[in-house]
């Protein structure tokens, strides 16, 4: 009887490699359905990544139609912390074909995968998996770092209470649409370059997303599938707080959801004067945002409106690496940092 090992062969591809980009592709689709899948998605995420090249991993099958069974691909990431950059992976886009499940191929793709993370110096692996999938991990050692804290700020409160009575406890999937305002990428370069130096100052021992200018434009503005909304608030070229945001449906309400927040302790004013001109020109129901428990800024939040709700999402992580890295506790993380769009 033939076992998994030699039914399938495990090989590691690149992101240039059109013909296999595009029987990933076509295997995602059909195993999720029709979605944001597409060679301009597949360009952008994992060729254009100012991060990097992602670790991309395949099972085919090992008979004469060749065909691809599986597909495993960890999303190439960047922190910073305490004066240093920290290379890092998150697992998304995975897929097995339907005919081929049961045969050990997830495993044998994770673990070339994890190989191959190890092989290219990246030290942190992160992720935020369903419940189910999150026992799995955790039996392969990962580290459960207490989830991400979900934030609300009500504005329309009669609609959005009635909305909320008729759900029953179970959330409507997003629908996505676009901002009244789509960031186009344009920014005051030394200003928000200003502040990025200042927070990763000012919060020294975090371990956040290297953030920067490029990276910015890349994840907010060059995104083929998605579109977003962006506020700046300073005066001249200084930059005292910036906020990324995407906005969606659900049910019938109109959702802001904040992706990505930036700011000073000593910039509350900016961050509140940011959220109020975000309101003032979306018109949401409410404001949503979630972040890991080493976020600086959910008290600023606070001040701001934003309400703890109560909702859950997983958020674990796994130290690969030969370096020393940081400890995953201080993990600044929001959904802008996570393959959630």
């Amino acid at each position: 009887m033939n076992t998994s090992d030699d039914k399938y062969r495990i090989t590691t591809i690149h992101a240039g490699n059109e013909k296999a980009a595009g029987e990933a592709i076509g295997l995602l689709t059909s195993v999720f359905g029709p979605s944001f899948y597409s060679a301009a998605y597949w360009r952008w995420k994992y060729c254009d990544n100012p991060f990097g090249e992602s670790i991309l991993v395949e099972g085919r099958a090992a008979s004469s139609d060749d065909t691809m069974a599986g597909f495993r691909a960890f999303w190439r990431w960047r922190f910073w912390c305490q004066g240093r950059e920290i290379d890092a992976a998150q697992p998304c886009d995975t897929a097995v074909h339907k005919s081929c499940r049961r045969a050990g191929l997830f495993s044998r793709m994770t673990n070339r995968a994890v190989k191959q993370a190890k092989a290219a110096s990246i030290d942190v692996l992160f992720n935020n998996p369903n419940p189910e999938a999150e026992r799995g991990y955790l039996k392969l050692g990962w580290v459960d770092l207490g989830g991400l804290r979900w934030y609300a700020r009500p504005v329309n409160k009669v609609p959005l209470l009635k909305e909320l009575v008729r759900w029953r406890g179970k959330t409507p999937e997003a629908v996505y649409s676009n901002p009244e305002s789509v960031w186009t990428g344009s920014m005051a370069e030394p200003g928000v370059g200003g502040l990025l130096d200042a927070y990763r100052s000012e919060h020294p021992g975090l371990l956040t997303t290297a953030r920067s200018c490029e990276f910015l434009r890349w994840r907010y503005s060059a995104s083929p599938h998605r579109k977003y909304g962006a506020e700046f608030v300073g005066e001249g070229t200084r930059v005292d707080a910036m906020v990324f945001y995407g906005i969606a449906g659900r049910g019938t309400i109109r959702e802001v959801q904040i992706l990505d927040v930036i700011a000073l302790r000593s910039a509350a004013t900016a961050l509140s004067a940011a959220l109020e001109i975000i309101n003032d020109r979306e018109r949401p129901d409410w404001m949503v945002f979630a972040s890991s428990k080493g976020f600086p800024l959910a008290g600023a939040l606070r001040q701001c409106g934003f309400l703890r709700i109560p909702r859950t999402s997983s958020l674990i992580g796994r130290q690969i690496g030969s370096v020393e890295a940081p400890d995953l506790d201080s993990l600044g993380m929001t959904l802008g940092d996570l393959d959630t769009f």
